[in-house]
């Protein structure tokens, strides 16, 4: 993916998340040319970083660190050029297989085609003890959610705590009707019988997923009603005084604004933009205007 591809790529990502209903901003960094800056309406930040090219683990490990100490999540992008073709057997490096143990048994992908962009995702199953694996495609992502949670990675590749965002725990590689040691027997439900033995999809496996952070729902995002985000911005009670609501105002000028802030120049600008316009939406609304 050249520096044009790479371009087009997020400015068209950018799109797609800014249509998801749980996102409030997302703005490219001029710092770092491969990440996304994204907030919800919940105030979660969280990176979305697109590969182009494979990656040294120990990378990988420092940059969620960095996001992780700041309570950033990250969910990486990678170039689908350079990934494998479907139900073909590889041996998976090791800094895929840090990024497979991260996201629940699974890798993004991402593929430009034309103006809009392609979010795929990548199963790498096991064949016995051979150290080898076939690549599994699954379903496009469709971006109409997210997930922001702590995971505690116990592989030593990637051992540690770190805030990770994905878009889904749906295991699409798992088969419901597999047989096992305890049911060796089995007959897969015919999909055209509507009894009440229903057919159950691959897709429609969720178990390992973990759960939304704090009972998030994005369908009930703050989006639909404009004050209440404006007042989840400011951190403050809806029937929060005066002196209540400009006080918490200027503490967080103080930490957002970009002469004073330790983030980053243009992520602190985009948040002091969103903190005038929460401020100045609840100012309107007090004063009847």
């Amino acid at each position: 993916m050249d520096t044009g591809a790479l371009e087009s790529a997020r400015r068209a990502l950018r799109l797609r998340l800014l249509a998801m209903v749980s996102v409030q901003s997302c703005f490219l960094s001029r710092e770092d040319e491969t990440v996304l800056l994204t907030q919800t309406w919940m105030n979660v930040l969280f990176h979305v970083r697109i590969l182009t090219a494979p990656m040294k683990t120990h990378a990988i490990r420092k940059l969620l660190k960095d996001a992780t100490d700041s309570g950033i999540g990250t969910v990486f992008l990678i170039n689908r050029a350079i990934m494998p073709e479907h139900d073909t057997r590889v041996s998976v490096p090791e800094w895929l297989y840090a990024l497979h143990t991260l996201t629940q048994d699974r890798v993004y992908t991402l593929r430009l085609e034309g103006e809009q962009v392609r979010v795929g995702q990548l199963h790498f199953e096991p064949i016995g003890s051979t150290g080898e694996y076939v690549a599994k495609y699954g379903p496009s992502v469709n971006l109409d959610r997210m997930r922001y949670f702590r995971a505690n990675i116990k592989p030593k590749v990637m051992k540690g705590d770190w805030q990770v965002v994905d878009f889904g725990g749906e295991a699409f590689w798992r088969d419901p009707y597999r047989p096992t040691v305890h049911q060796p027997q089995y007959q897969r439900p015919d999909p055209s019988d509507h009894s009440e033995k229903a057919w159950k999809s691959w897709s429609g496996t969720t178990w390992d997923a973990p759960p939304l952070q704090d009972g998030y729902d994005p369908r009930q995002s703050p989006r639909q009603d404009v004050l209440a985000g404006a007042y989840d911005r400011l951190k403050i009670a809806r029937d929060a005084t005066h002196e209540e609501v400009r006080a918490a105002y200027r503490k967080m000028a103080l930490a957002y604004h970009p002469d004073t802030s330790s983030l980053p120049k243009d992520q602190a600008e985009q948040l002091f933009r969103d903190l005038n316009a929460a401020y100045e939406i609840i100012q309107k609304a007090r004063n009847g205007s």
